[in-house]
């Protein structure tokens, strides 16, 4: 499982600083968060014998589990920050001001986007990372954008897999079933993830 992820993300990356790899990942609610922590473990994030550092990790402000997750994260990976952004809509939220609110996530997302400039990007299905995902693609930026359906998807893709998938905006867009990559022709099966 390893092995296939630093295989798929090493050619992604071209002239990382000093044989490092600089990371943002986003982190979901719930479920989302926890898939990225094993993915994450998995590539050695932040450890001394990885390459894969400085990690940004991003959180929605209102996801207060993730919060408290990637707190005590943090106080394991060394050279690891945390960034919160909007989210772009929460539940019960009508269309019409969550795009407001998508505009405000945006906005952040462009801003640590341009700031923490990453080498990698991963996330996982959250909607809070369509708004990173836009960022690090309209921003000239040279950032590999690796997407993972989450674990659960088995028979279609979630929502922002979806948008994610049909703008063709991320280099690797990863599925965890075989079914979903015989309907999503794109997407490349690499086993379970996590």
């Amino acid at each position: 499982m390893k092995a296939m992820i630093l295989l798929l993300t090493k050619f992604c990356i071209i002239g990382a600083k000093h044989g490092f790899v600089s990371v943002m990942a986003v982190m979901g609610s719930g479920g989302h968060t926890q898939e990225m922590m094993a993915l994450l473990s998995h590539l050695n994030v932040g450890k001394s014998n990885g390459k894969y550092s400085p990690i940004t990790l991003i959180v929605a402000n209102n996801d207060m589990l993730s919060v408290e997750k990637v707190t005590k994260l943090r106080q394991t990976l060394p050279d690891c920050e945390v960034k919160t952004i909007t989210r772009s809509r929460s539940v019960g939220q009508s269309y019409i001001t969550s795009l407001i609110t998508t505009f405000i996530s945006l906005i952040q997302s462009m801003i640590i986007v341009i700031t923490v400039r990453p080498q990698l990007l991963i996330c996982n299905g959250p909607g809070v990372c369509l708004p990173i995902c836009l960022a690090a693609t309209l921003l000239p930026t040279n950032v590999c954008i690796v997407f993972v359906e989450s674990f659960c998807r088995t028979e279609c893709l979630s929502l922002s897999g979806k948008i994610l998938y049909y703008l063709a905006i991320c280099d690797h867009f990863l599925v965890q079933w075989p079914q979903l990559q015989r309907k999503y022709q794109r997407s490349t099966y690499l086993g379970l993830l996590v």
